[in-house]
């Protein structure tokens, strides 16, 4: 496939890098055949250390030649702060001091301090002027591609042990997951247990939580819920505080009461905008 490449842009970029330090063989070469032959899904939030691998170029010379891309032009660094819960991506920084110290999860509620060690990721992602790529444009994106490879880290692993893949996981839990169009409605029948039902816009990162907890009901639970503007509008009494503990972790968000059994869920878009229904 023919991707375009702003030629000039990147011949001056690669021309500055070739020359602050003696490369390896090919290493320039390699990462030029990347820049104008991979996908675009490749050349997004690249991890160097797995480019490394994969181009067969030693890992410190692979980090070398990102930090210097970046420097040149090639490339644009985020420090990405991941949820360690489901692997959403909570804050894409371009430099450390605008991080934030708490991570609050708009998809999970999880609360979590933030470590460099465990929750923050360098990723270099080819810049506009080089190649525009689909992921520069976010609202192009298709569903999928923007809330499970654009909103979370594609690499994440998830469960016990880090066995099961996000979208293996997503499928595992997810009771619903489309686009929600301006006066659409939507009713959800679920079975729900002990726990906690997420209910969330991914578009516009909005969202809230049922407690799922005590006797379980034998009657249908029936419960409307009006997405607008400002958020999801659930009549029902909120959990207060917005602070909850669940095993070991803590979360904090909306939260109201359910008890487990059958529920009805019954959604109005009343919102001006495109939403991803995501419970």
């Amino acid at each position: 496939m023919d991707f375009k490449v702003n030629d000039s842009a990147l011949e001056e970029a690669l021309a500055k890098v070739e020359g602050v330090r003696n490369w390896s063989p090919r290493v320039i070469s390699k990462m030029e055949n990347s820049i104008r032959t991979a996908n675009d899904e490749d050349l997004f939030r690249v991890n160097p250390l797995q480019w490394a691998q994969e181009k067969n170029v030693d890992s410190h010379e692979a980090v070398d030649l990102f930090l210097h891309g970046t420097k040149a032009g090639l490339f644009d660094m985020d420090w990405n702060v991941i949820c360690p819960c489901c692997g959403k991506i909570t804050q894409s920084l371009r430099d450390l001091h605008s991080m934030q110290s708490q991570i609050n999860c708009t998809v999970c509620f999880r609360n979590d301090q933030a470590t460099l060690d465990d929750y923050v990721q360098i990723t270099f992602t080819l810049s506009p002027d080089i190649r525009t790529l689909h992921y520069h444009h976010p609202e192009t994106l298709s569903l999928e591609d923007y809330c499970f490879k654009y909103l979370f880290e594609r690499g994440v692993r998830i469960g016990e042990g880090g066995t099961l893949t996000l979208a293996d996981f997503i499928g595992d839990i997810t009771k619903h997951f489309s686009t929600f169009s301006p006066g659409e409605k939507i009713t959800i029948e679920a079975e729900v247990g002990h726990g906690i039902l997420f209910c969330n816009d991914l578009f516009s990162q909005k969202g809230f939580a049922f407690l799922t907890d005590g006797t379980p009901s034998t009657e249908l639970q029936t419960v409307s819920i009006k997405l607008t503007e400002a958020g999801f509008e659930v009549p029902l009494p909120q959990i207060q505080p917005g602070e909850l503990r669940v095993a070991h972790k803590f979360m904090t968000g909306t939260f109201y009461p359910l008890h487990p059994g059958k529920v009805v869920l019954e959604l109005e878009q009343a919102s001006d905008s495109k939403a991803a229904l995501f419970i």
